[in-house]
Formats: C-alpha cells, structure tokens, sequence
C-alpha cells in the first residue's frame, strides 16, 4: 500500500500542472472505485451511459463537446486552445438553466428531465485509481483535466444568504478532489437523468 501512495502522490506532483496531459491509472495497485462494469454504454446509445448500480442515465460528453459514436470531439480541445474550452465552461445559474432547457433524444425515448447532478452523484462516477482525469475514460470519454477545471453540481454551499458571494460544490476534474467555488465562477457541466 505503501508504494502505489508514494507512486500516486509522486504522479500527482509531476503531472499536477499540465492541463492536457493524458490519463494515468494505477489499477495495478489501487482498486478501481468504479468499475466499468457498472455502466452499460449500448443500452441507450453511444452519446449517453447508463450507471446501473445507481439508475441513471449520464451524458458521456460535457455541455459543449460533440458526441460521435461513442466518442466525445473537441478537436480545439485537444490542441489545447484555452479560448475555445473556456466557452465551453459555465456559471452555475447558466448549468441550472442548460439543464431545465436541454432536450436529448434516445432509443427509448426520454426527452425531457435532465438535470444538473447533485455531489453524490457526481462523487459516484470518479474513478479514484486514474488521474487527469479522475474518471473512467472509456465511459466519459473526453472530461477536460485540469487542477482548475471542475464539474458544476446542483449542491449549493450552506452559506449565509445574504452573502452575495454564494459557492456551490463541484468535482476537480484532474483528480476527483470534492471543493467548492463562487457560482460566479465558470466550469463544465455534464448532465444526468434519474431512470424509474
């Protein structure tokens, strides 16, 4: 146990700061959190994934990012244009709203319903034994990875509300790290929908 935490911090300290860098997992020596086999990508078409263990139905691709087959693109992305993932980010009233406007249709028919997910749900997909990003990348196939990108949820931070200067949580998408942010702030959004 000792070595896969020396090697994990060690990994963590080298590729902390690169925003692009491709994903690093030590399944070897840490147990994957979330196994693969808990998501079913035929079931309800490749730009969408169903958790079983939880039902619910995941958009494969943050709000902004294209699905083709069972492969999000972002071509800009990729060659690391900040300019264009910076649009690609939102406030947290604007994922609010992206989610009570978005339609998706799919094999069996659910168009409506989808939603921003709350932290628990959220938590449930990372993948504690990958790094940037902390999340299963056959099943979420392009989540950006950065110590400064994260996963809006609809958890609002209980603050005083009066404040004008209200957080609410999110999910650091490098590595899985549980924090808070001004909703003011922009990051990426990826929807779910709750299965019956």
């Amino acid at each position: 146990m000792k070595s896969a935490c020396t090697y994990l911090i060690t990994l963590t300290l080298v590729l902390g700061s690169y925003a692009t860098e491709a994903q690093v997992c030590n399944k070897a020596n840490i147990a994957e959190s979330v196994s693969q086999s808990i998501f079913d990508t035929e079931t309800e078409g490749s730009n969408v994934v169903v958790d079983i263990r939880n039902k619910l139905l995941w958009l494969r691709c943050p709000i902004g990012f294209n699905s083709l087959g069972s492969i999000c693109t972002n071509k800009k992305y990729v060659e690391g244009s900040t300019s264009e993932l910076q649009r690609k980010k939102f406030t947290w009233q604007e994922a609010l709203n992206i989610a009570d406007q978005y339609e998706q249709n799919t094999s069996s028919g659910l168009k409506s319903d989808w939603r921003l997910p709350n932290i628990r749900e959220l938590m449930s997909i990372i993948d504690t034994s990958c790094i940037s990003p902390a999340f299963n990348s056959a099943v979420f196939p392009l989540i950006p990875s950065s110590t400064k990108s994260g996963l809006w949820s609809s958890s609002p931070q209980l603050v005083n509300p009066t404040s004008d200067r209200q957080k609410a949580w999110l999910i650091q998408t490098a590595y899985g790290d549980i924090i808070h942010d001004y909703i003011t702030e922009k990051h990426f959004v990826l929807l779910v929908h709750s299965l019956p």
